[in-house]
């Protein structure tokens, strides 16, 4: 590869870097006006903070009872370490039956999953695919 090529990759990857870096999760305008609206509804955002709130405190609850330990949390989302298997071989299998988690594979938190809230539903998704994964179903 010409020495010019090399520069300019090098010069797109360091550019990404600092744009991913800055703007992880860019929010178009349309997002935006939605996110104002359903903030300006108070009654709205309530409602949906109370919802994330339970499913919240459910998942931790199965979790644990699943024999997970489970950060403390609040936000939309929990931060939990499970014990039957490595977090990496459980986010392969949650993957495979189409439930996505996050891990990263670093030195501090690769025992852990990060695990969004989402619906009632989607967390009782979550707790019978653990089940089924765990043989406890």
């Amino acid at each position: 590869m010409p020495a010019a090529d090399r520069l300019v990759s090098q010069l797109i990857a360091a550019l990404n870097t600092v744009r991913n870096a800055v703007n992880l999760y860019s929010v178009s305008r349309m997002a935006q006006a939605a996110g104002i609206a359903a903030i300006a509804d108070n009654d709205y955002t309530l409602a949906n903070c109370r919802k994330i709130i339970e499913a919240r405190d459910y998942t931790t609850r199965m979790l644990r009872a699943q024999g997970f330990e489970v950060i403390p949390s609040l936000g939309n989302f929990v931060f939990a370490r499970p014990r039957a298997m490595s977090a990496a071989a459980l986010a392969a299998q949650l993957r495979a039956r189409g439930i996505l988690v996050r891990h990263w594979d670093k030195e501090r938190i690769g025992d852990y999953l990060r695990i969004t809230i989402g619906t009632m539903q989607e967390m009782q998704a979550l707790e019978a695919a653990i089940e089924m994964i765990f043989g406890r179903a």
